[in-house]
């Protein structure tokens, strides 16, 4: 079964924490998977660094009351 996993990443040049959502089976197949889209968008592995993953929590929407 599928997850989505939030990897935390930070460029070398910057200091900005950016994140990316990731569908993968496993918290090694999400590593695999950054790696590879990171790649795609022309990143060299030695440009950024990984600073987490986890398991993306869905939080419930709120329940929104009409008032009329």
């Amino acid at each position: 079964m599928n997850n989505a996993y939030l990897v935390k990443y930070r460029m070398r040049d910057g200091r900005r924490v950016s994140k990316l959502r990731i569908i993968a089976e496993s918290i090694e197949a999400a590593r695999v998977r950054f790696h590879s889209a990171m790649a795609g968008n022309g990143a060299e592995r030695d440009q950024y660094r990984v600073i987490s993953v986890a398991i993306a929590v869905r939080q419930p929407r709120p329940d929104f009351e009409k008032v009329f």
